[in-house]
């Protein structure tokens, strides 16, 4: 189940309202649609370390990359603000998982074609 933390990503990200203003609905993982148009917001898991005791599995830890693609810097800021906002610290069930920990780890930006991307890595503890 933990394989499936792409469904407490885009809950999250759908639930803040601030961020879907922005967006609205193209909170994507892995791709964007072809024809789809600035800002957008796409997610991917990147790494799932399970954790082990001797006798039993204890707890997974994912690293999830969440990118803000738009046609202006000031907005792509923006929108990664907001991402933190929705991700950051979250903890407690969310669609069935039991997610213990939730923090960035990581951030780069960068200009890939036209796009102004922000790169934001968190770490999940479930």
């Amino acid at each position: 189940m933990n394989l499936q933390i792409g469904k407490v990503i885009n809950s999250l990200l759908s639930g803040n309202v601030d961020l879907v203003a922005i967006v609205g609905d193209k909170i994507y993982p892995l791709i964007a649609e072809t024809e789809t148009t600035y800002p957008f917001i796409i997610y991917k898991r990147t790494e799932v370390k399970p954790e082990y005791t001797k006798d039993y599995h204890t707890q997974d830890r994912l690293t999830v990359e969440i990118m803000a693609a738009s046609s202006t810097y000031a907005e792509s800021v923006e929108i990664a603000d907001l991402i933190r906002d929705s991700i950051d610290n979250k903890v407690g069930i969310h669609n069935e998982i039991d997610i213990k920990s939730m923090r960035l780890v990581g951030t780069y930006e960068d200009i890939i074609e036209d796009a102004y991307v922000q790169d934001l890595t968190f770490e999940i503890l479930i």
